[in-house]
């Protein structure tokens, strides 16, 4: 494999790892926004992101964390999916690659031996 080129990414590959990204990253900032919400040294009645995260648990019945660790987790769980396929993709067509270049050393073996021989 002395000449080879590189694989690229094809574009579905960089689509799905681009959503897992952002699953990853929205999760992180829900997780963020709910410690703020528990852990602020601000008057209940006052705190906008305080009322923001009721509004949220009354609609989907799950704090800014709890949700924050599902997309989290979601996005991993994609992300790892993801890299599994592709890799599996890349070793296949290194394995063609390297079985392709063993057939054509063969082959020039055979033919130098020949070559020699008259």
């Amino acid at each position: 494999m002395k000449n080879s080129k590189k694989l690229k990414l094809s574009v579905q590959e960089i689509i799905f790892y681009s959503i897992s990204v952002i699953l990853a990253l929205w999760g992180i900032v829900e997780i963020i926004l709910g410690l703020i919400v528990e852990f602020a040294n601000v008057r209940i009645d006052e705190f906008p992101l305080y009322q923001a995260e009721q509004a949220y648990i009354s609609l989907f019945g799950m704090s800014f964390t709890n949700w924050g660790l599902v997309l989290l987790a979601i996005g991993l769980v994609v992300g790892v999916i993801v890299l599994c396929i592709y890799a599996t993709r890349h070793d296949r067509e290194v394995e063609k690659i390297v079985r392709r270049e063993a057939r054509l050393n063969a082959q020039r073996k055979i033919l130098d031996a020949e070559v020699e021989e008259k």
